[in-house]
């Protein structure tokens, strides 16, 4: 009997440490959603559409084909995912938008290993809200080597399970701040992309998965690079 009681408080004990953790780690390093938002998100499966919360996101996840989407260019050329791999493996970044500090700052540390990837033969194209005007002016700031499409309609990010609807505190904070979404979309949503980094291979197979609600947090070149060298063998 003892043993039987036992085992009951352990089984609490386990369910009870579950419930505190809003994420886990996935085998890959990368973030994934708990079992309970895991069921939530099923119910409610937002990926083609903007979801409510970052709670609701469904993000691509390894072994997912990646759809094609229709993006722009800094030139405000019509384009795709697809025509913009030309075939090669990328490492694809999504971020905020060059109003972003932390967006800006990773996208200037992976002009670090550009030279890395492209041994690899991995380009990187980073893809953001910004409409083409915003987008070049991010461009000219951070110079990279790199590719930078924009994703105004948020057609991308959509596709790719991220996108989510800001609250109404924090659009309130953004305008505080002067930030305009609308102005630097040149759509009329208010809605985002979680920042995210996957890896696909050239036939557009997700093969490696990052992506973090919180957007202070951004996976390192290290770990990049790590994934890049350990999918190339």
């Amino acid at each position: 009997p003892m043993k039987k009681i036992l085992k009951h408080i352990l089984s609490a004990l386990a369910l009870f440490m579950l419930a505190l953790s809003p994420l886990c780690m996935a085998q890959d390093g990368s973030t994934s959603k708990s079992k309970d938002e895991g069921s939530q998100t099923k119910s409610n499966n937002y990926r083609g559409m903007i979801a409510p919360s970052t709670r609701h996101i469904n993000p691509l996840q390894v072994g997912d084909q990646t759809p094609e989407v229709a993006l722009r260019t800094l030139a405000d050329k019509k384009t795709t995912l697809k025509k913009a791999m030309e075939g090669k493996p990328a490492v694809l970044i999504f971020y905020r938008g060059g109003w972003c500090p932390f967006c800006t700052n990773h996208l200037g540390k992976l002009k670090e290993i550009e030279g890395d990837l492209k041994a690899l033969n991995m380009q990187i194209i980073a893809i953001s809200p910004d409409r083409p005007q915003k987008a070049a002016e991010t461009n000219q700031k951070v110079n990279p080597g790199y590719t930078i499409l924009s994703d105004g309609p948020l057609t991308a990010a959509k596709a790719f399970g991220l996108a989510f609807e800001l609250d109404a505190r924090t659009l309130e904070k953004y305008s505080d701040y002067g930030l305009d979404l609308i102005a630097a979309s040149g759509e009329t949503h208010e809605s985002l992309p979680v920042p995210a980094v996957y890896i696909l291979d050239k036939k557009g197979v997700v093969r490696f998965a990052h992506v973090d609600p919180n957007y202070r947090n951004r996976l390192n070149n290290e770990a990049i690079l790590k994934a890049a060298k350990a999918l190339s063998k």
